[in-house]
């Protein structure tokens, strides 16, 4: 989408803008593969023609060769960086370049924050570092004595079953004899789930038939 929508605005600067060359390739591209609907019908609303669109997986020549190179996410930058690092100086997000200078603002406001984070946090730790190690060793402590009751727990847990393992073997047996006792949904299912339901019917109508002919 960003190379046709850049190629028009480049064909309405006229002669202002015939000496850039536009092309666009993917990172992880399929080689030929079509624009996705979506993007055909966004670019069609913008009076594009993206249905003869044909994808292209970027290669080393290609970035070597390119002057500039704009990419929609830092993942894809760090991609092409990755294939040709000596290109890092000319490879951007789009809206890296785009916003050049407010990123730059952005970036210097973050690295202050942060400095501020450090220093507030050394103050902090050097206030406060009798308290907290001293709430890390009850931490420990406790951790310690929790993982002994869960090991305490566990073998309880363990002496039930095998206390109670002659019962649940029953149980599960009771289960299987009433799970058998529905006909198999067959909705949804390959023709062959069809045919077993139909079998299960069949087999189970004979033996209705059976208790009505006997009078049951």
């Amino acid at each position: 989408m960003a190379e046709a929508l850049f190629k028009k605005m480049l064909a309405d600067i006229g002669e202002e803008g015939s000496d850039i060359e536009v092309m666009s390739a993917g990172t992880g591209a399929i080689e030929g593969q079509r624009a996705s609907p979506q993007a055909v019908s966004a670019m069609a609303e913008e009076g594009l023609d993206l249905s003869k669109h044909r994808s292209k997986q970027v290669t080393a020549a290609m970035i070597e060769e390119a002057d500039l190179i704009l990419t929609m996410t830092r993942r894809h930058k760090e991609s092409i960086i990755s294939m040709v690092p000596g290109a890092k100086d000319k490879v951007f997000t789009l809206k890296e370049f785009a916003y050049k200078g407010g990123i730059a603002d952005y970036e210097k406001k973050l690295q202050e924050i942060n400095d501020r984070i450090r220093e507030k946090q050394k103050a902090f730790e050097g206030r406060n570092r009798g308290k907290l190690e001293d709430l890390i060793k009850k931490r420990e402590k406790l951790k310690k004595e929790l993982d002994e009751i869960e090991e305490k727990i566990k073998q309880l847990n363990k002496t039930l079953e095998e206390e109670t393992c002659e019962e649940r073997r029953e149980l599960m047996k009771l289960e299987y004899m009433i799970d058998d006792l529905d006909i198999t949904d067959p909705f949804g299912q390959p023709m062959d789930v069809y045919k077993k339901s139909a079998e299960e019917i069949k087999k189970a109508l004979k033996e209705v038939l059976e208790k009505i002919k006997k009078g049951q």
